[in-house]
């Protein structure tokens, strides 16, 4: 006579990709393939036809991951720590390679037997199924499972869980849920934040061309405009996510970039590729509708923005001008979509500007790294601060410079009434920069600096005092509507 078995018996098996962490750790070995050992990928077709297994080990060979930066669930892991606590054995079954799943399991030492695929398994689906059951019997086990690749799995367990709505719904087995907090608000959120909403600010340098010109009452000129800036938004996101996918590891090092959707789990890495190729798409047809130039140079931002994830970002000073390149390139844009001429001033002054404010992203980057270390993805050094700053704040006062010289020009008497005014905008420049420098060296600057300026009430202020200079020496006085609401009031 048998007696039935206790849930002590009963071994807990929990799968790892998706379950135990929110990632995927094959597509993140591609993924660092393709930052550090690009040249491999032509290879990789050639492993996978000697079978999956045998590609799985050869793509973890050539790139060891840091386990310990992996996004686990802590509802998963409180589950098995409370399981472990009753006497239950654990068990890590998965379709990542074995050396993987022993790395996992050494880290979280919460696994009493680990499985992975081997040489001539790959533990997925049905053949994950038949190992378990031949492994603990028919119902012989439990399992934790997130995709419909563990259907098999599920219906030969004892007690079947889900991390996944979508994929329990794929068997008719009862499947217990772990409780989930998703939904449509949350994941519209989350996809704003892969998008990085808050860095398109930076695309109203697209309008700099408009405003320059004082043509911006032109509807038409406007609306062009308009387009473009979207455009380049839709395309800058697509760059961020993959991006983001590229910096996996350094982004999980990283003081607030460890909160982003990617590193953090909450998007997976192929919901994030259809989102990037999706705003890819969207703004290549819409700058192509506005003029063949606006589209060529929307694709050499998208050019050079994928290099300098590749390769440039990690290379020191390169890395600064190509951000400041990249900056001036909106404004390129701008000139491109509106048919308006980009001066040698405007694009003297912005190159130093932009140049600037990289270098202010570099020092504040360094400023929160230890004495001595290397910025994690970067090729700089924490007592690199010293020079980088003596650069940036030097290409703050040539940009100034350059605008003083500016105003002497034979354009801005054409532009303005009274062009003397123009002179209280360099006071205006150099305290702003000196002051931005400032916080940025006290830390009270965190991260992307024009991000910064638009949260900044003083420079809201500065920017109301250059704009009425800049009224001023258009009209040789304030308009007769300000006077009058200045009279009034």
């Amino acid at each position: 006579m048998t007696h039935p078995r206790s849930e002590v018996d009963i071994p807990l098996c929990v799968d790892l990709d998706g379950t135990l962490v929110r990632t995927d750790t094959f597509i993140e070995s591609l993924l660092a393939i393709l930052r550090y050992h690009v040249w491999h990928l032509f290879v990789i077709p050639v492993w996978l036809f000697r079978g999956l297994p045998y590609a799985k080990r050869k793509i973890h060979s050539l790139h060891q991951i840091n386990v310990a930066l992996f996004p686990y669930r802590q509802d998963v892991l409180e589950i098995i720590k409370r399981e472990r606590s009753k006497g239950r054995r654990t068990v890590l079954v998965t379709a990542s390679n074995q050396e993987l799943a022993d790395k996992v399991a050494g880290h979280l030492e919460l696994f009493d037997e680990v499985y992975g695929t081997n040489f001539d398994l790959n533990l997925k689906g049905k053949a994950k199924a038949d190992f378990l059951t031949e492994r603990f019997g028919p119902e012989g086990y439990d399992y934790i499972g997130d995709s419909r690749a563990d259907t098999p799995v599920w219906r030969n367990a004892r007690t079947a869980i889900s991390v996944n709505a979508s994929a329990a719904r794929t068997t008719s087995r009862k499947i217990e849920l772990l409780p989930r907090t998703g939904d449509r608000k949350r994941t519209v959120v989350v996809c704003a934040k892969t998008m990085r909403v808050h860095q398109w600010v930076k695309n109203i340098l697209v309008l700099v061309p408009l405003l320059t010109s004082q043509k911006i009452v032109d509807p038409h000129l406007l609306l062009r405009c308009l387009a473009a800036t979207f455009a380049l938004c839709c395309l800058a996101s697509s760059t961020y996510i993959f991006n983001d996918l590229l910096d996996l590891e350094s982004d999980r090092v990283h003081r607030t970039k460890r909160f982003r959707p990617i590193p953090s789990g909450q998007i997976s890495f192929l919901n994030a590729l259809a989102l990037s190729f999706f705003l890819a798409a969207l703004g290549i047809v819409i700058s192509a509708r506005i003029s063949k130039v606006t589209v060529t140079l929307c694709l050499l931002y998208v050019f050079c923005t994928f290099t300098y994830s590749l390769v440039l970002k990690r290379k020191l000073i390169v890395d600064t001008l190509m951000l400041a390149g990249l900056y001036t390139l909106r404004v390129l844009i701008g000139g491109a979509a509106t048919g308006i001429p980009i001066s040698f001033w405007l694009l003297t002054f912005s190159i130093f500007v932009f140049f600037s404010l990289a270098v202010i992203k570099r020092v504040v980057e360094l400023s929160n790294a230890s004495s001595g270390s290397v910025v994690s993805g970067r090729g700089y050094r924490s007592g690199d601060t010293y020079v980088l700053t003596d650069l940036g704040i030097s290409s703050a006062f040539v940009a100034t410079a350059v605008f003083a010289l500016y105003i002497n020009s034979k354009e801005v008497q054409l532009l303005y009434v009274n062009p003397k005014v123009l002179w209280a905008l360099c006071p205006l420049i150099l305290y702003w920069f000196s002051r931005v420098w400032v916080l940025a060296l006290r830390g009270d600057i965190h991260d992307d600096p024009i991000i910064f300026v638009f949260r900044d009430r003083m420079s809201y202020l500065l920017a109301t005092i250059a704009l009425a200079s800049l009224v001023m020496a258009k009209f040789g006085h304030l308009p007769y509507i300000i006077e009058r609401y200045i009279y009034f009031e």
